[in-house]
């Protein structure tokens, strides 16, 4: 698993249909577009979809089981993604990483002080 994480320093771009790629491009800032691997019952459903909610990465997210899917459509979100992601994304990831890391040590201090 060591090697599998540290493979996602090389790339420079990543099409996923897992979570932890999606989390592992996260953390590197790597330009990426995640499909679904199943078919979510909604969006709710969708953990991938959930985590780029949360990133503010809804545009790196694809729903290859929606009707509208279509592969040239994709294959330009790809490219769109990749082009534009330092001005577009690069920023906005970074700072919800620093924002989480914050949540996390106050989380961890707190636990502590309860202990």
């Amino acid at each position: 698993p060591f090697e599998w994480a540290a493979l996602f320093k090389a790339l420079t771009f990543c099409i996923t249909d897992r979570f932890h790629c999606s989390v592992f491009c996260i953390k590197y800032n790597i330009p990426f577009v995640a499909i679904e691997p199943y078919e979510p019952r909604t969006l709710l459903n969708s953990k991938v979809y959930d985590l780029l909610k949360e990133f503010g990465l809804t545009e790196c997210y694809q729903n290859t089981y929606a009707p509208e899917f279509d592969l040239p459509g994709f294959l330009s979100v790809c490219v769109q993604i990749e082009d534009n992601w330092q001005t577009d994304f690069h920023d906005r990831v970074a700072q919800k990483a620093i924002e989480g890391e914050e949540r996390n040590k106050a989380f961890i201090k707190l636990i502590q002080e309860l202990i």
